[in-house]
């Protein structure tokens, strides 16, 4: 089952989507991450609270580095963020959650 943002959520979202002129591609990813904190805390479904912990994350991991201009790559930064990436999710794995 895919857990559903309820209305502060989708507000503080959309908001933020605004705000911060996120792309289609932005805003969906910040909603799946919202979605996978959600799942890692139990919750039935995304609160607003998952909301704005994934934004914290909207650029915490260096995605303006990788991608510094639409279509231009940095493959070090990419190569880097992968390794980083890699590490973080074999640590949450280890962990027990799935």
């Amino acid at each position: 089952d895919i857990a559903s943002a309820d209305e502060a959520a989708t507000a503080l979202l959309s908001d933020a989507a605004a705000k911060l002129a996120l792309s289609a591609r932005a805003y969906h990813r910040v909603l799946k991450v919202a979605r996978t904190i959600a799942d890692l805390d139990g919750a039935g479904g995304v609160k607003r609270v998952h909301v704005a912990e994934a934004l914290s994350y909207q650029d915490s991991f260096g995605y303006r580095q990788v991608y510094p201009e639409p279509g231009k790559v940095n493959p070090r930064a990419k190569k880097e963020l992968n390794s980083f990436l890699n590490l973080w999710l074999s640590n949450i794995i280890s962990q027990g959650h799935r």
